[in-house]
């Protein structure tokens, strides 16, 4: 009727589409949409994605995990082999402990797989070498997903640094390795650095100075 109408066509110039809309299912009546999250999110979790991806075999699953003393940790937000923005720890079997922390701005899949893919070609790699060398092999190696991260890459650095003191992954405990000095590090030094320069010139130049004005909080 539209297209055949002279009325309608001056009407409606242009052409109409035509679209469809999901009606309310039972879920969408009984709650709000507001709550469908609440309810209906995923666990706090790691696991399999389960498609049986190459990767699968060597995710971990829990919805905590402990550090050399014991000490339990919750996983934090749901992690599988298709999450991004994650921090992951390296389990080895046969020392029955953490050994790498790491993380990843891809998915853990790609991470993960390029590990794999250096313990079988005997890469120079010290997650590579631990599963290669003194009697390990590939089949020692498992991961667990310590945390899903919505922040940038510095925030997972920091989170990451963070786990590898908490699960005593730095050499000799582990393969993590330790850097003396790094950017962030520097940076907040510097401005420490500057901010007692100026606590001791405003103090030098007051009349009521006392040796108390010159404590300085590192």
């Amino acid at each position: 009727m539209l297209h055949t109408s002279d009325r309608m066509k001056q009407i409606f110039t242009e052409a109409l589409i035509l679209a469809f809309k999901r009606d309310k299912n039972l879920q969408d009546i009984l709650v709000p949409k507001k709550h469908n999250n609440l309810f209906f999110s995923k666990p706090n979790r790691c696991e399999p994605c389960g498609k049986y991806c190459a990767v699968c075999p060597y995710i971990m699953t829990s919805d905590k995990f402990e550090d050399h003393g014991g000490k339990q940790y919750n996983v934090k937000n749901y992690i599988n082999c298709q999450s991004t923005n994650v921090v992951y720890a390296v389990f080895c079997k046969k020392c029955t402990k953490y050994v790498y922390v790491g993380e990843t701005g891809d998915t853990l899949y790609q991470r993960q797989l390029l590990n794999l893919s250096r313990i079988k070609t005997k890469y120079g790699d010290p997650v590579a070498i631990h599963f290669y060398t003194d009697g390990h092999t590939i089949q020692d190696f498992s991961v667990m997903g310590l945390e899903k991260l919505h922040g940038d890459e510095q925030y997972r650095k920091t989170i990451e640094n963070l786990w590898k003191v908490k699960l005593s992954t730095y050499r000799p405990q582990g393969v993590n390795t330790k850097h003396t000095k790094t950017r962030h590090y520097d940076s907040v030094i510097s401005v420490a650095i500057t901010h007692s320069i100026i606590t001791l010139l405003v103090n030098a130049v007051r009349p009521k100075a006392t040796a108390t004005n010159y404590s300085i909080l590192v």
